[in-house]
């Protein structure tokens, strides 16, 4: 997996289209930063779906070795995925 490159919100803001290109094309990823502190990422469509797809078959995991075993279950993806 490639390392994603940082930006600040104000560089993202300013070259979204830019970051949109290298993201979809390139399959570059980014991390926006904000006073120094990571706040969000831009990846490609498939970088997500990936991730999402990834987390549903964990969570699907975690259900089958747990059935029986507890009352109930919640699951949540993390940073609003």
């Amino acid at each position: 997996m490639q390392k994603c490159k940082k930006i600040t919100v104000g560089e993202f803001r300013q070259n979204l289209p830019e970051y949109a290109n290298l993201t979809k094309y390139k399959g570059e990823c980014f991390i926006i930063t904000r006073n120094g502190k990571d706040v969000g990422a831009f990846i490609s469509m498939d970088d997500l779906e990936r991730l999402l797809r990834l987390d549903t078959e964990q969570a699907g995991k975690v259900i089958e070795e747990n059935s029986g075993e507890m009352d109930c279950l919640a699951i949540t993806m993390s940073n609003g995925l």
